[in-house]
């Protein structure tokens, strides 16, 4: 049966990114779809978002502070409880959503449970013009083929990624624990459960890369989380998804070595219980580290 879905809800989670949020909420306005609420949810940053969004004067935007675990899962948690929409869309705080994505899912009265985008990659600077360029298309625009490799299944919460609202109160909150891949960990959950997905070809979303850019603005958290928390999240995830682990074992493997911690990667290969796995694991670190090795990153 398809269901129709008549309102949505944008969320926002931010801390400590003034100037990127107030872009990232202006490109949620620009949607004028019927139905639709901003969410910003403050995670306790120097400037508030109240005081960086006060000349905003739009009934649609909300904003709240944070009020379950910090970081960026607790804080999309806490926006999606107070969500009303039907479908809940996800933006980061340095990102922009494209004026006509979220009418397009929308309108396509999809009744897929969840979905992600394509998406344009834009790098800020200060001194040069900003250049776009595509994302990867990974399948045609409709459904996500259950039989795909899952790599190509698996996303990002900023690719444009869309869920019902009923589907995320069923299957729970984000994982609070993972200060990153918690994404990751989502997707692996969503396919575990058998949930139907969506992609858009056509980019939902403007990905910006940044060193700070503008004074005050937070960097991402991938510049800020250390190869050994990397390799302990992945670690985590494959653990609590055995079934996934010949994909999650690869990123475990891959911050070990990066990090410097090969008796953990031998043990992490010489544990697994198929010879398969056992050989692929050992293969990938000789691999990974002759590769660092010849790039000078370790």
């Amino acid at each position: 049966m398809t269901i129709v879905h008549r309102s949505y809800s944008i969320l926002i989670p931010t801390k400590d990114r003034p100037k990127l949020l107030l872009r990232a909420v202006v490109s949620a306005l620009r949607s004028k779809t019927k139905g639709l609420e901003v969410i910003v949810i403050d995670d306790g940053g120097i400037v508030p978002a109240k005081q960086t969004l006060k000349h905003i004067q739009d009934q649609r935007l909300y904003i709240v502070q944070n009020q379950r675990a910090a970081g960026a899962s607790g804080a999309r948690n806490f926006g999606a409880s107070k969500a009303v929409g039907d479908v809940i869309f996800f933006l980061d705080d340095d990102d922009e959503i494209n004026v006509d994505y979220c009418r397009r899912i929308v309108a396509l009265n999809l009744s897929s449970d969840y979905g992600f985008s394509s998406y344009m990659t834009e790098v800020d600077g200060h001194s040069q013009p900003p250049v776009q360029s595509l994302s990867r298309v990974r399948f045609p625009e409709g459904p996500i083929p259950k039989s795909a490799p899952l790599n190509r299944q698996l996303f990002g919460f900023g690719m444009g990624f869309w869920i019902r609202r009923s589907v995320f109160k069923e299957l729970g909150d984000i994982d609070e624990y993972l200060q990153i891949n918690e994404d990751t960990e989502y997707g692996c959950r969503l396919i575990a459960a058998n949930k139907s997905g969506w992609y858009s070809a056509e980019p939902g979303v403007v990905v910006h890369k940044h060193e700070g850019v503008g004074d005050g603005e937070l960097l991402h958290i991938t510049d800020r989380i250390s190869p050994e928390d990397r390799a302990e999240f992945f670690l985590y995830v494959s653990e609590k998804y055995p079934e996934f682990r010949s994909h999650l074992g690869r990123g475990y493997v891959k911050y070990c070595i990066k990090s410097s911690q090969y008796k953990k990667a031998w043990g992490y290969a010489a544990e697994q219980k198929s010879l398969i796995y056992r050989i692929n694991f050992s293969v990938l670190i000789v691999i990974k580290f002759l590769g660092y090795m010849l790039t000078g990153k370790l």
